[in-house]
Formats: structure tokens, C-alpha cells, sequence
């Protein structure tokens, strides 16, 4: 389904729907899940049906945007969601308050610079050290909570060359996703 709709008090705004159908197994999964989430409630049958529905709006009405797009382009999105969860989880961004602006630019510059370098330095060639020694991916939430608890030990030992095989093993043993059904974002993208 492709279509393209009105909204709005003025009917002005033009959103796009792009939707298509599911696997049954997905659909089933994402069922079962909604049962359990609505615990003692019913689900309508309407909602139900709607499971077996991938759907996306959109404003982007460019007739080239596909399906597969805006699949891509979600999911990505997610990624980021989970990247700003991330930050405000484990960085203590919400505990910055009552200070001067030129205090609170300085204190987010400094976060920012430390998020780009424990990205780029530690857990971008970690992650590829771990996925070619044990098959499996590091999470970004579990990397951020374990780095934001135990930094100073696990960087000594990620960046002594005699203890590197140590904080890859630390790494895996609590950074790593579980083995799981579900594909996660590097699987995706």
C-alpha cells in the first residue's frame, strides 16, 4: 500500500503511508507481545490485524522512496533513539542543572568530546575485536552503562597492549548481546 493523504484542520499537510505485509511469524510475535503488554485488557481485533502491517508515514512524498527505504530509514532512526537513551542513561546529562551558560556549554562540549572519543577510539575497534573473536555484537546501551561504571580500570586495560585480550573478554562477557533470534542494528544495516 502506497497512498498518499491530506491532514490537518486546513487539509494541507501531505502525509504519506507506505505499508506492507509481515512474515505470519512476525506478525504472531508482535501479537503475542501486545497480549502480554495489555496484560488483563482485551486487544481489539482491529489492532490485531494491524500487527500484520509493517507501517510508515511519512512526509517525504518522492514517488523513488520505496518500502525498503523507509524500512531502512526507520530503523536507523531507532538506532539513533537508542543512542540518545544511551547518553542520557548512563553520560548523567539530566542531572545538569542551575548552572551559568557558559558552565553548561562547557560541561556539554566535554561529554560530547568524551562520547566521540569512547566511541571512536574504544568501542568502534572493540566491538570489531569481540564480533571476530566471538561471533557476537556489543551493545551500545551495555557498553556505555559498564564504561560509565568501571572507565578508569577497563581503558588501562583496553589500551595496555599486555592486558588487551583481558578487556576483550570483559567486553563479551558483559557488553555483548546474548545470542538472539532477532536481528539487531549491525545485522540490519
Amino acid at each position: 500500500m502506497d497512498t498518499t493523504l491530506l491532514v490537518g484542520n486546513d487539509k494541507t499537510t501531505k502525509l504519506r503511508i507506505i505499508a506492507a505485509p509481515v512474515p505470519e511469524e512476525v506478525a504472531n510475535l508482535r501479537r503475542m507481545r501486545a497480549k502480554k503488554e495489555a496484560k488483563n485488557r482485551e486487544c481489539s481485533h482491529q489492532l490485531l490485524q494491524l500487527m500484520s502491517w509493517s507501517i510508515f508515514i511519512t512526509t517525504i512524498d518522492d514517488e523513488d522512496f520505496t518500502f525498503q527505504q523507509a524500512h531502512l530509514l526507520y530503523s536507523l532512526r531507532w538506532r539513533i533513539e537508542c543512542i540518545f537513551k544511551t547518553w542520557k542513561s548512563n553520560l548523567n546529562f539530566d542531572k545538569i542543572h542551575n548552572v551559568s551558560e557558559v558552565q553548561l556549554r562547557v560541561l556539554l562540549n566535554g561529554r560530547f568530546i568524551m562520547i566521540t572519543l569512547l566511541y571512536q577510539r574504544i568501542y568502534n575497534p572493540l566491538e570489531k575485536m569481540v564480533l571476530d573473536k566471538s561471533h557476537k555484537y556489543l551493545s551500545l546501551m551495555k557498553f556505555m552503562r559498564f564504561i560509565s561504571r568501571n572507565f578508569e580500570e577497563f581503558v588501562h586495560k583496553f589500551l595496555n597492549p599486555n592486558k588487551m585480550d583481558e578487556a576483550i573478554e570483559i567486553a563479551q562477557r558483559y557488553c555483548a548481546f546474548d545470542k538472539r533470534k532477532r536481528k539487531c542494528f549491525n545485522d540490519i544495516v
